[in-house]
């Protein structure tokens, strides 16, 4: 249950950045900053991802 969990928190993440980058991109042309979401979203992407496979691999060992 908690990896279907943290699956969810990574696809929000990521819908969230891209989400946040059409904003910022809509509103200035500022690569800096775009770049930085871009960062934050991947990387918060990929820490939910492993979380969500940590928790997969515990559950089925037990």
């Amino acid at each position: 249950m908690r990896s279907l969990v943290m699956l969810f928190f990574a696809a929000a993440t990521f819908l969230l950045g891209s989400a946040a980058v059409d904003a910022e991109l809509a509103r200035t042309d500022s690569p800096v900053f775009v770049s930085i979401v871009w960062l934050v979203m991947i990387i918060g992407s990929i820490v939910f991802l492993v979380a969500a496979v940590v928790f997969a691999r515990r559950g089925s060992a037990r």
